[in-house]
């Protein structure tokens, strides 16, 4: 299924921004990632004692990207947790053993598609470091996908701030095509005054999940309900619910909104870069444009609001069909990033 709100990441810097581009990386295969690499700079798998140094990089793309950090230390260190870092992560370093770019790759369960990011720190643009860093990514994704079957070839995914054209150049000429834009959205509350209340359609009332049981029913109307968005794709409730509820997520932020025994629409809530984050937020076809997306949303703000936290994001499709975009402009959410999803069919 799509992984948050109307199928938007809420990770973005998974092209190597200001990296250098070696001309005449074809699209067929994965060029050889020495080939842009100066003498004396080496590739090599981080291991969890690098955590902090690796950070340092992010940070510093991050800074010279949009401005401001977009990732805590304990986010990078969650996700290292469910990251294979001997095989399925690397360090670009200088001749004097500083980190000068990270990646990273991780495949679905069936291996069809791969999800990748790439950092480069910004004191290094223009060395080669993210040819070398998306050659072994999809090095790795070519190995991983090798053999799956199905009417369509396996994909692998990347994505950048839309607005960094040397990212752009850099996907572009290994062969990667542009396929959906995302904003990143924020709303910030006023500490000193709640959050207006939702008001809910007639016959529906919100309920927190208990119990695994319920997670499972969550599951199965939040998949329903992203069907008809743009990147859908299955997976089982094992895959979704390991992502959930141990990237940043709180079982006990998920919620549904019932319709007597129905699920009409659910809020998949966690905590992620340094606020609260709407990792999912879906309303079931019949109970559409009644209202129940906007009363979720103010749940999810009421929420946060009542725990603390008063800065609230949520990625969305720009393209999104059922106008999920001016649904949170209404609701007080503003753009504050611009993302593309580039793909590449291995």
């Amino acid at each position: 299924m799509t992984g948050e709100t109307d199928t938007a990441p809420s990770r973005d810097h998974a092209g190597s921004a200001g990296t250098g581009v070696r001309a005449g990386a074809g699209a067929d295969a994965a060029p050889d990632p020495a080939v842009s690499l100066s003498p004396g700079w080496t590739v090599q798998a981080p291991v969890t004692a690098d955590l902090e140094r690796v950070f340092a990089v992010i940070a510093a793309s991050d800074l010279a990207e949009f401005g401001e950090p977009d990732y805590t230390l304990d986010d990078f260190k969650e996700e290292w947790e469910t990251t294979d870092l001997a095989s399925h992560a690397w360090m670009v370093l200088t001749p004097d053993g500083e980190v000068a770019g990270f990646a990273q790759a991780h495949h679905s369960e069936d291996r069809s598609r791969v999800d990748s990011e790439g950092y480069t720190h910004s004191a290094h643009y223009g060395r080669g470091v993210g040819t070398a860093l998306l050659a072994l990514i999809e090095a790795r994704a070519r190995a991983d996908t090798a053999g799956v079957t199905g009417d369509e070839r396996p994909v692998l995914k990347n994505y950048i701030n839309a607005n960094n054209p040397d990212a752009v150049s850099l996907l572009g000429r290994a062969g990667f095509e542009p396929a959906r834009h995302f904003f990143r959205m924020r709303r910030t509350l006023d500490p000193a005054v709640p959050p207006e209340p939702a008001t809910w359609p007639e016959g529906i009332h919100v309920v927190a999940c208990r119990d695994r049981a319920d997670q499972e029913r969550l599951y199965v109307a939040l998949d329903e309900a992203f069907q008809d968005h743009w990147g859908y794709y299955p997976e089982s409730f094992e895959e979704w619910f390991a992502h959930h509820a141990t990237s940043h997520g709180d079982p006990a932020l998920w919620f549904m909104a019932l319709d007597g025994e129905e699920i009409a629409g659910i809020a998949v809530l966690g905590h992620q870069l340094g606020g609260g984050w709407v990792k999912s937020l879906a309303v079931r076809r019949p109970w559409r444009n009644r209202g129940l997306g906007a009363a979720l949303l103010a749940h999810a703000f009421e929420t946060f609001w009542r725990r603390g936290t008063h800065v609230v994001g949520l990625g969305v499709d720009t393209e999104s069909p059922t106008g999920a975009t001016r649904l949170y402009e209404r609701a007080g959410m503003e753009p504050v990033r611009l993302l593309a999803t580039y793909h590449k069919t291995l």
